[in-house]
């Protein structure tokens, strides 16, 4: 029970070790699949993925349930007919601003996370680097800027690049879901736009909206959700290292004024659908500007205002506390990436 094949390192925070709360209807197994379980032994990959039995390295030690892993896995096997190895090392509630940070003195500190999980994948001896990072984490750096989070996840993955040995790693991020406190909906979507900002100026990281995903509790997925979410890891996985023509993630890429300014067109790289006002947030010169309606024809959604855009504008989406809404979708019924102070020309 040996790893043959792309091994791909995984970390983060409680999602995605897996917290839906129990196994019921897990994901079975694959012999295509293989884990470097938290015991230090590969064996044929099942969940819990993150599991905490014979921990060498207590400090990432938790009793997780569910994952996304072994269904990213599992559809990555399927695509590409190569063997997949997971070695994880998230832990629940952990930020990335402090306790994911590398220790300068001694880079592979196993009682650090990013020195533990470091540690682990480079014990193979593998003579290739790991085929890519996952990554799912940012709900406990929530109250961070947007540039902050930015940086911080940045450094992170050029720090696994460089301890690595693989200036190229590919990277896959998780953009944080719903969650049930809506004092906290500026800096959840904060965090959202700094993922999403990571992976506009990286061509070799992708992201995974994880928004319209059923919730176990107040802030972790279902166990069908975190099938889903794995499936797309996988479709990002797919697109942006083996080059299928997937489109796993759509882009907004132009904001602009029209109807004498008292609507605005937000242009994405795809056709979308759906989206209702509640879920926009509109400025003029710091000022909140009402969203009527919206409607979406093509890959251009239409915003109509309450109000005219005569100063400098910005147009914000994604809000919401429950999965269960009317999310802009594309032709394959994947969310758009939330997104934050995106600029009005």
């Amino acid at each position: 029970e040996v790893a043959v094949g792309d091994v791909w390192v995984v970390g983060g925070q409680s999602n995605m070790s897996g917290y839906s709360g129990n196994l019921i209807g897990a994901e079975e197994p694959s012999d295509d699949v293989h884990l470097f379980g938290n015991d230090y032994v590969w064996k044929r990959g099942s969940e819990p993925m993150d599991g905490g039995v014979d921990q060498v390295d207590q400090v990432s030690e938790e009793s997780p349930a569910h994952s996304l892993m072994l269904r990213f896995a599992k559809e990555m096997a399927l695509a590409t007919g190569v063997p997949q190895g997971i070695v994880p090392g998230p832990l629940g509630g952990t930020n990335l601003y402090a306790q994911w940070q590398r220790n300068e003195a001694d880079h592979d500190d196993r009682n650090t996370l990013y020195g533990s999980l470091l540690y682990r994948t480079l014990l193979q001896h593998d003579p290739n680097p790991p085929h890519g990072f996952l990554w799912f984490q940012g709900e406990s750096d929530v109250g961070r800027t947007v540039a902050q989070y930015e940086t911080d996840l940045e450094t992170l993955i050029a720090r696994y690049r460089e301890d690595l040995d693989a200036p190229d790693l590919w990277a896959i991020v998780a953009q944080i879901g719903t969650h049930q406190f809506e004092q906290n909906l500026e800096g959840w979507v904060g965090i959202q736009e700094a993922q999403r900002r990571v992976a506009e100026s990286d061509l070799r990281v992708a992201i995974v909206p994880t928004a319209d995903q059923p919730r176990a509790d107040s802030i972790h997925f279902s166990v069908e959700g975190y099938k889903t979410i794995g499936v797309r890891f996988a479709e990002a996985a797919r697109e942006m290292v083996h080059g299928e023509p997937i489109d796993a993630s759509l882009r907004v890429v132009a904001a602009r004024r029209i109807g004498n300014n008292r609507s605005l067109e937000i242009e994405f790289d795809g056709d979308v659908s759906g989206g209702d006002g509640g879920l926009f947030r509109v400025r003029n010169d710091g000022a909140a500007v009402g969203v009527r309606s919206v409607s979406a024809v093509g890959n251009v959604v239409e915003l109509d205002l309450d109000g005219r855009l005569d100063g400098v504008a910005t147009v914000s989406y994604g809000y919401s506390v429950t999965p269960d809404r009317a999310w802009l979708l594309d032709v394959r019924g994947t969310p758009v990436p939330h997104f934050r102070d995106f600029p009005v020309d």
